[in-house]
């Protein structure tokens, strides 16, 4: 009976030192997605000189060609003309999930991935 107590109370440090590598690695590798996507997104509103719903939307639909939840996308930036020299900014905020496999304090935090990316606008009037 105390091998099967002791097996129990040992089993969530098992499984936490075995799967957490992996739900990091997890954790990180959406964050690099997010980033890039918003990078590209910014790169095309310098072209056009300000965030344009047909740059959000490509971005959500890139997310959500890789499984991101689309109505958990929130993209924003400048949606007011700039000309060249004057800066666009755009950031992407996407929920991060658990961030440890197993719970042991019981707490429930909700984190959120949040990027933010700033280009020179190349937009010549």
């Amino acid at each position: 009976m105390s091998k099967i107590v002791a097996f129990f109370l040992t089993l969530p440090f098992f499984v936490f030192f075995v799967f957490q590598p992996f739900l990091s690695e997890y954790i990180h590798t959406r964050g690099m997605v997010l980033e890039n996507v918003l990078h590209k997104a910014v790169k095309l509103a310098a072209r056009e000189g300000k965030m344009t719903p047909e740059i959000k939307q490509y971005a959500i639909d890139e997310l959500k060609a890789l499984h991101f939840d689309e109505s958990k996308i929130q993209i924003s930036g400048t949606e007011t003309l700039s000309p060249r020299g004057q800066y666009i900014e755009a950031s992407v905020t996407y929920p991060m999930g658990p961030y440890f496999i197993v719970n042991f304090a019981g707490v429930s935090e909700t984190r959120k991935y949040y990027f933010k990316a700033v280009e020179m606008s190349e937009y010549l009037p």
